[in-house]
């Protein structure tokens, strides 16, 4: 895992998955448009409700587990993560 933090910044997706490096495709046209529409009706529910709402785009390295660091398109989360 430290060695996947230590790779210098790459304009592919690299995620970790189970310890090994993984390249995922860059996104499809149709992919980001859906994402967009997505990210503007989280991003309007989040301003209705209000905190501790948020949603944010990647790309982002979340780590979910030791040795799993992925990069989702988009995250909602509940609350803010610790600076």
């Amino acid at each position: 895992e430290d060695d996947f933090l230590a790779l210098p910044h790459s304009s592919e997706k690299l995620e970790l998955v189970d310890g090994e490096v993984v390249v995922t495709p860059g996104p499809t046209w149709h992919h980001q448009t859906l994402a967009a529409g997505l990210y503007d009706t989280l991003r309007a529910w989040t301003r209705t409700v209000g905190p501790p709402w948020v949603v944010r785009f990647g790309p982002l390295d979340l780590r979910l587990a030791p040795g799993r660091i992925v990069q989702p398109d988009l995250l909602l989360l509940r609350e803010p993560p610790p600076l």
